[in-house]
């Protein structure tokens, strides 16, 4: 916690998303059911501009899209 409070306007500057009261493991749970809602009720600004509710989760799936050109393989579903 103490490299936390000391690094708060770095992340601030870097625009890091902060969450209160939720573990990792929450985090990994929420984004994996498109939980966003969960994520933006415990969504702390350290600095950042002012986000509403509706902000913080559109930027959550902006950040979260797949990106263009990847050179992952696609799969389809097949009948």
């Amino acid at each position: 916690p103490n490299k936390f409070v000391e690094r708060l306007a770095e992340h601030g500057e870097k625009d890091a998303l902060v969450f209160d009261g939720i573990g990792f493991f929450d985090v990994g749970f929420a984004l994996f059911t498109r939980n966003h809602g969960f994520l933006a009720d415990r969504y702390v600004n350290v600095g950042q501009k002012k986000r509403s509710r509706d902000e913080v989760i559109q930027l959550l799936k902006d950040r979260l899209a797949p990106l263009r050109g990847s050179t992952a393989k696609k799969t389809t579903k097949t009948a």
